[in-house]
């Protein structure tokens, strides 16, 4: 007579899958007879078949600090920052469980995994990211005896390919940056910071690591001389610039205006961070990346409930917040010559001396002077709210 269940064995462990069954229940049991006996109680209803969690119930919070998980690697001496856990969690609840929390742990396919990572239109590196946290899950799934194996065991990484970037125009620029704001950024720190990056050109890990001390209020400029580099979910230490040298860029006077709002809203002295973050920490690069697509897609929602089309369309763009430098170098190039360009973007040239004291800063924002003009024409002006 033929057996009314099939046996398949897993690392060491027996798994079962009755006739009405669409994928294989742990026994527990590492001999067939052990596990035989656990089959038949089931049929029998003498036991409760395993339960097949939803993907939401087995994986909510399941990077949070206080964690199971993060427990077990803190106490197994494999560190996992906060802003790690912070980025991971992220990642689950934006994206993972969005998509797969309503689906059985045993319902998930690489198939359908697969299908959805690659049409999420964020970059290969973010999706790799995204992966690396469903594989994490779903590998703890296994080790609990949930389902018999992972369905990205085989899932490969997505690809390292270059994708240009994409710029704003000016147009757009006056959008993102209206005369207020927060309707648009969330929150006045996010809103100055990204102003800092479109206005400036300075990279994201120089803008976090910038210390009030070195914005240059009567000289109207920035000192950039480091940046946030490295480290758990991209946070990191504060350490020198890309180049390794020092330079001074050109503050457009709706960009310093903004500045000096922001710094009387704050309690802080020379060497705090413009844009501290949590326990006066820089702020993380995934919280800027996520910040640009998120006020994109809050005027596309502003503009709707007006019946009005999205102020910003970005289709098969790539528009990124490094976007905003390329945007810079695109817009300034036409207009001052390549030395001074250089000068200002911080690309590296044999002109440019590696450290300037305070008198030297001063020379140079002089030898800028003739781009202000061109700064405060596509910077200096902003799109007036109705």
């Amino acid at each position: 007579m033929k057996r009314p269940y099939l046996l398949s064995k897993r690392r060491g462990i027996f798994y079962y899958k009755l006739p009405d069954d669409t994928c294989y229940h742990s026994t527990g049991a590492a001999s067939r007879g052990a596990a035989t006996a656990k089959v038949l109680r089931v049929l029998a209803g003498l036991e409760a078949p395993p339960a097949d969690p939803l993907l939401k119930a087995f994986a909510s919070g399941f990077f949070l600090p206080d964690s199971p998980w993060i427990a077990r690697q803190l106490a197994k001496g494999r560190p996992f920052g906060k802003a790690h856990a912070g980025n991971s969690q992220g990642y689950l609840d934006r994206y993972i469980l969005p998509a797969f929390g309503k689906d059985r742990l045993s319902a998930i396919t690489k198939s359908a995994v697969e299908g959805w990572i690659v049409a999420l239109p964020l970059s290969n590196s973010t999706k790799n990211h995204i992966l690396y946290c469903f594989r994490t899950i779903l590998g703890e799934a296994v080790d609990a005896g949930l389902i018999p194996a992972s369905p990205l065991e085989r899932l490969e990484p997505m690809g390292k390919a270059f994708r240009a970037r994409d710029v704003f125009s000016a147009a757009e620029l006056r959008l993102l940056f209206p005369g207020d704001l927060l309707p648009v950024w969330g929150s006045r720190r996010m809103g100055v910071l990204m102003l800092v990056l479109a206005s400036t050109g300075i990279r994201s890990g120089e803008a976090r690591a910038l210390p009030w001390r070195n914005v240059l209020w009567t000289d109207r400029a920035l000192l950039v001389d480091r940046a946030v580099k490295g480290g758990s979910g991209g946070t990191g230490e504060i350490g020198p610039t890309k180049t390794g040298e020092t330079r001074v860029v050109l503050l457009p006077s709706r960009t310093l205006a903004e500045l000096e709002g922001w710094s009387r809203e704050q309690i802080h002295d020379e060497d705090t961070l413009v844009f501290v973050g949590e326990e006066g920490r820089p702020l993380s690069a995934v919280t800027v990346t996520h910040a640009l697509p998120a006020a994109i897609a809050r005027m596309g929602k502003t503009a709707q409930a007006k019946g009005l089309p999205a102020p910003i369309r970005v289709g098969e763009r790539n528009l990124v917040v490094h976007s905003f430098r390329h945007g810079y170098n695109t817009m300034m190039k036409h207009l001052v010559n390549p030395e001074v360009l250089r000068a200002l973007t911080g690309h590296k040239s044999e002109a440019m001396s590696t450290r300037y004291d305070h008198p030297a800063i001063g020379q140079r924002v002089k030898e800028l002077e003739p781009a202000r003009e061109v700064v405060e024409t596509i910077f200096g002006q902003t799109e007036k709210t109705p």
